[in-house]
């Protein structure tokens, strides 16, 4: 027992020798017919529309019919499913082992001569960012104390903190480090730092979709 408790529900009982599967399977399909309304109300479309009524033993077979290669296609739909799950399993050991060094491990062999020394490459990491603060630091020189950009770039931190003697399995030429030693720190962007013409756009947190922008 129940009762609708809107108007936009409409509650649909078949007549005689309508099979109920029959309707319902009908409707479904009716359905993929008429025109999304959005929130406007669509058995008014639906109900005009015309359908094709075969005898009720007829209608039997065709639900009958409907459902096996509906369970076939839910068969189907899990096994994808199963499929994305182990491509996304796959996916994130190919990165662990991207990062691991595992899938540059033959080259590396054939190619020794080609690979810096990770302490030589900590010193040229420590020069190039150095040399790219002081560009930025003498581009905000002109504006310092005003109320323009560039402002002064932050001071670099210490690269003291890292640790390019790895013992946990990865190769020997590779620096270990902290994320945040990675990148420079971004500068915070308002509106007020596009062009007056807006031609240079502002990244917000709603622009990031999925990891995309």
């Amino acid at each position: 027992a129940f009762a609708p408790g809107a108007d936009g529900i409409v509650v649909l009982k078949p007549r005689d020798l309508i099979l109920p599967k029959y309707l319902y399977y009908l409707l479904q399909n009716q359905s993929f017919l008429i025109r999304n309304n959005g929130y406007a109300r669509h058995w008014q479309h639906i109900k005009r529309t015309s359908a094709n009524i075969p005898d009720i033993h007829v209608q039997a077979r065709i639900v009958a019919k409907i459902e096996k290669l509906f369970d076939e296609l839910d068969r189907g739909v899990e096994s994808l499913n199963t499929a994305k799950r182990q491509l996304e399993q796959y996916r994130q050991s190919v990165l662990k082992q991207a990062f691991e060094g595992k899938l540059t491990a033959e080259w590396r062999e054939q190619n020794k001569d080609k690979i810096e020394p990770a302490d030589k490459l900590l010193e040229r990491i420590e020069r190039e960012r150095d040399s790219d603060y002081r560009r930025r630091l003498n581009a905000a020189k002109p504006n310092l104390g005003k109320s323009k950009v560039p402002r002064k770039p932050k001071a670099l931190e210490s690269y003291s903190q890292l640790e390019y003697k790895v013992d946990w399995g990865h190769p020997t030429s590779w620096l270990g480090s902290h994320i945040g030693f990675l990148t420079y720190s971004p500068e915070y962007g308002t509106s007020s730092k596009s062009s007056n013409d807006g031609d240079v756009p502002v990244l917000r947190m709603g622009n990031l979709q999925n990891g995309k922008i």
